[in-house]
């Protein structure tokens, strides 16, 4: 069939501008492209409304349409739903916000379940990325460190309530360290001053330690708790240098 009448227009057609439609027999629809599109500009909201009504009273079959749909044609979705992210960014991450502000309690404990489930390829995951990142890890952590202190604090103190055992098994070992390190003739006074010095520091705003030059706890070497060994540093570079030793 070459030619075909539109039964809304009257005109005969060439059967290319007539859309093809699977409920007609001949395989093309009755109307012309044009008529159906005349139709569609003026009745917008009429359509409109009908479709919603279609889609409220058949959502199970849609629902197993929909799916169908998605199941045979997986590529096609996902590029077209990429595209359309790319091209509605500020809307999708509008809608994000909003349901996740929405639902916390939800994700939370979706969160903590998928935790819970995959710690060991969690953990996997972070010590890989860690290792390939370790300078940028390192400087986003002194960051995070410098700009969250009082939660840090805060943090630390609940641990510490929490973990007392453990706050105090700390502290002693520490002590100890310090005590078996400590030589007869360390200055007593003059590592009180230091301390006292670090202590003023603080008092004026600024965040230092009392670092031990040659660590009182490394794998290759083991310093002493002296005047000597002692120096007062950011407590950012103390913090990053740890018990490291470089010779």
């Amino acid at each position: 069939m070459k030619n075909k009448s539109c039964t809304k227009c009257k005109y005969i057609k060439s059967t290319v501008e007539f859309k093809p439609v699977k409920w007609n027999k001949s395989g093309i629809d009755s109307q012309c492209i044009c008529c159906r599109e005349d139709y569609y500009q003026n009745n917008k909201e009429k359509i409109k409304l009908r479709v919603t009504k279609w889609a409220e009273d058949n959502k199970e079959k849609r629902k197993i349409t929909e799916k169908k749909y998605r199941d045979n044609n997986k590529e096609k979705c996902k590029s077209a739903v990429k595209l359309w992210s790319d091209s509605n960014k500020d809307r999708v991450k509008s809608v994000r916000n909003e349901y996740k502000r929405k639902n916390k309690d939800i994700i939370k404990a979706k969160d903590a379940e998928y935790r819970d489930n995959n710690r060991e390829s969690i953990n996997t995951k972070n010590r890989v990325l860690y290792k390939n990142n370790i300078n940028k890890e390192k400087i986003r952590s002194l960051l995070y460190r410098g700009t969250h202190k009082k939660e840090i604090a805060a943090r630390s103190k609940i641990y510490k309530s929490n973990n007392r055992h453990i706050a105090t098994r700390s502290a002693s070992k520490r002590r100890a360290l310090k005590l078996n390190a400590s030589p007869s003739w360390h200055e007593t006074d003059l590592i009180e001053f230091i301390y006292r010095t670090a202590q003023y520091f603080r008092y004026m705003g600024n965040d230092v330690h009392v670092d031990h030059i040659v660590p009182l706890s490394n794998k290759i070497v083991c310093g002493l708790h002296c005047i000597d060994n002692l120096q007062i540093l950011p407590a950012h570079k103390n913090l990053s240098k740890s018990n490291k030793f470089y010779g």
